[in-house]
């Protein structure tokens, strides 16, 4: 099989197709994918481990921009307003 080579990685074609075709999952153009795999490989992990490690990080920095707004804005209505927006979600069991 031949294989493509952009921005100095190499793509087989394979891989090319399986992106196109992939079902589950995130969608990305070719670019994306070189870029992707360029910056796993510069942090020395494997693809999958990348984008979870990203995904994570991303989420872990909105549930700290969360706690600031908190912090920043506490009153005590503040705590009331959420402490009964609470309240039906314990009633409901989720």
């Amino acid at each position: 099989m031949p294989a493509q080579r952009m921005a100095g990685l190499i793509l087989s074609n394979s891989t090319v197709s399986s992106v196109k075709s992939s079902r589950l999952g995130f969608r990305t153009t070719l670019e994306q994918e070189v870029v992707l795999r360029r910056a796993a490989e510069v942090c020395h992990k494997s693809l999958t481990e990348f984008i979870v490690d990203s995904a994570y990080q991303a989420a872990e920095n909105a549930l700290m921009e969360l706690d600031r707004n908190y912090i920043d804005n506490w009153t005590l209505w503040l705590n009331m307003k959420i402490l009964f927006q609470t309240i039906p979600s314990i009633l409901k069991g989720v």
